[in-house]
Formats: C-alpha cells, sequence, structure tokens
C-alpha cells in the first residue's frame, strides 16, 4: 500500500505498533498528474488526523488491499473518475475479487468491511448530473446499494461527485478541489 512511508495497512496510522488502521482510501486513476489525483491528494487532506494521513491503496500502482486489509477499518473512501457511465475497471476488478463473494450472499462469514461505519464516494463525471441520473448512476448504485450493505448496520453512506467537469474551467475545477478537504471531513467525522 502506497503512503508517505510506504507502509503496510496493518501498521499503525500513530500510536502504538498494534493500533489498526482506521482509514483507507482506494484509489483509481492511472495518470498521476490528473484532477482525479488532485481529488484524492484533497481527499486525504482532509481526512488526516493530527497531522497523520490515513493509508492509501492506488489500484494503478499495483496496491491490492485484501480481506485482512480490510478488517477493522472505521472508514471507506474510493476515489475514482466515472469512465462511459460507471467505475474503471480496474476498480470493479478489485470489487468483485475482494468483496464479490458477500456480495453475491455466498460466504457464511462476515464482510471483511463488516465493521466500516463511513462509507465515501468521490468521483467526477464529464457529463451533466441529469443525464447521469437517467443511465441510473451504476457507480453510485454498486457502493451505495452493494457495498454499502457489506458494511456495519449504522453505516452512513457518502456520494460526492463533481459532475459536468467537461464543461467547466480550471477555476471552476480548482475551487471543487480546494473545497474538497473540508466537504470530506464533514462527512466523516462523527
Amino acid at each position: 500500500m502506497r503512503d508517505s512511508a510506504t507502509r503496510s495497512l496493518r501498521s499503525p496510522i500513530s500510536g502504538s505498533s498494534t493500533e489498526p488502521v482506521s482509514t483507507l482510501i482506494i484509489h483509481a486513476h492511472p495518470v498521476p498528474d490528473s484532477l482525479n489525483r488532485a481529488l484524492f491528494s484533497a481527499a486525504r487532506e482532509g481526512l488526516s488526523v493530527d497531522g497523520a494521513l490515513p493509508s492509501t491503496a492506488s489500484l494503478c500502482d499495483g496496491d491490492d488491499p485484501t480481506a485482512e486489509d480490510l478488517a477493522d477499518l472505521s472508514t471507506l473512501v474510493f476515489v475514482y473518475p466515472t469512465w462511459w457511465g460507471g467505475p474503471p475497471s480496474i476498480l470493479l476488478d478489485w470489487t468483485e475479487r475482494r468483496l464479490g463473494p458477500w456480495i453475491d450472499g455466498t460466504p457464511s462469514e462476515a464482510s471483511p468491511i463488516a465493521v466500516v461505519r463511513q462509507l465515501a464516494v468521490i468521483t467526477t463525471h464529464g457529463s451533466p448530473k441529469l443525464l447521469n441520473v437517467l443511465t441510473g448512476e451504476p457507480g453510485r448504485r454498486l457502493f451505495g446499494r452493494s457495498v454499502r450493505e457489506l458494511c456495519a448496520p449504522d453505516c452512513t453512506w457518502h456520494w460526492l461527485a463533481y459532475y459536468g467537469i467537461d464543461a467547466h474551467n480550471t477555476k471552476t475545477r480548482n475551487a471543487f478541489v480546494s473545497g474538497l478537504p473540508d466537504q470530506v471531513r464533514s462527512m466523516t467525522r462523527p
């Protein structure tokens, strides 16, 4: 997993060596200097606690969080672009491999994210919100219905989508990115 010190997810964010990771951001975009990477960095800033950054996994950089990595998380955030109406294939593949058996209802043991109390998605859409609503927003359905059901019963769900970016200018995009840390902070704090 990629962190400022390139450590394992099971390593502590801060405190004792037995402290579990409580927040994980999973990122799925291959371009390092993209708007999506800026959103990922802004989310990371918003989720930092007392200067300690949350753990991160960049699927496009080869990170692959396992069920063990997901155990004991309190907050799980996905950051990705919406391409052709849905999440990128690398994120769909990860979701199928790591959460698919629970989504399908196969295993008898608890979901690996059964204790997650905050689930959030931060995504971008080139098209306007109305068009995405009319097409059913597959990403929103996947995470808001299927993945959320695997979390704790009292899990809160947050969908933060930046719609219509194809029609926006750099100033508007920068304003969205600069406001994201505060939005994420307010979404994921009790």
